[in-house]
């Protein structure tokens, strides 16, 4: 069953890689896939939701293709993976004026306590990913105009477990 949902989403990656923008609900799909993977790795001390507003039109609104997916990996690999006890993931979809609103919130280590961890590791681990849609936002905000956005911040004041909030906002008419 693994060995299934895992080819099943180098599947969709591959399929998304193919594509300038993919509906929301594909992208939403693989992300359910990609998360039932991590929840095995963690042997189920992962919990995650995924909250999606009933007014969104999952089926009608195209976002960039493989573009949340690595802000997830991002909150698992660096939030959640150093944490002791409960990793909780939240992510959840809606809708404010023209733009899609996507938040991640986990309860792990924060961002600060995990620089610190891989300050402390003999290799240096950059983000291919989240470099890459850096780039991609910049360009597409740059050539396009789509002003999309991301913030990100403590999701609660805990010097041990203050999580990480991510904020990204995407223009639901894309061109």
């Amino acid at each position: 069953s693994f060995l299934i949902k895992f080819s099943r989403l180098m599947r969709i990656y591959l399929d998304h890689s193919q594509q300038d923008q993919v509906l929301l609900s594909e992208e939403i799909n693989a992300l359910n896939i990609y998360l039932e993977l991590e929840k095995n790795r963690f042997e189920d001390a992962l919990d995650y939701e995924i909250a999606i507003s009933k007014d969104l039109k999952t089926n009608q609104i195209k976002i960039p293709s493989l573009f949340i997916q690595p802000y997830v990996e991002n909150a698992i690999k660096h939030g959640l993976l150093h944490k002791k006890g409960a990793k909780q993931l939240k992510i959840s979809f809606k809708q404010q004026e023209d733009f899609i609103c996507r938040k991640i919130k986990d309860n792990g280590i924060g961002v600060e306590n995990a620089q610190r961890i891989n300050r402390r590791q003999l290799t240096k681990h950059k983000s291919f990913a989240l470099d890459a849609n850096e780039e991609r936002i910049h360009l597409y905000n740059r050539l396009k105009d789509y002003n999309i956005e991301v913030n990100l911040k403590k999701a609660v004041e805990d010097e041990e477990n203050p999580g990480t909030l991510v904020t990204l906002k995407i223009p639901i008419n894309l061109k």
